[in-house]
């Protein structure tokens, strides 16, 4: 993060979980348009995707908040 004081992006545990889940969203998309899409439009489906799981990742954890325990309870 460039602001608040910090001097640099800071990369941990937490940020490369949600990196390996962002690149398995872009991975299942993958797999559904294998066959048809050429590799201009893949990179574009994963320029578009990545920002878009982002923003839902933290819209999910501001609205709702982070849950411990079973997703039934």
């Amino acid at each position: 993060m460039w602001w608040g004081g910090a001097k640099g992006i800071v990369i941990d545990i937490p940020l490369m979980i949600d990196a390996a889940f962002a690149a398995g969203s872009a991975m299942i998309a993958f797999g559904a348009v294998l066959g048809k899409a050429t590799p201009t439009q893949m990179l574009w489906l994963t320029t578009i995707m990545i920002p878009i799981y982002a923003v839902r990742s933290l819209s999910r954890l501001n609205c709702i908040g982070p849950r411990s325990g079973s997703p039934l309870s």
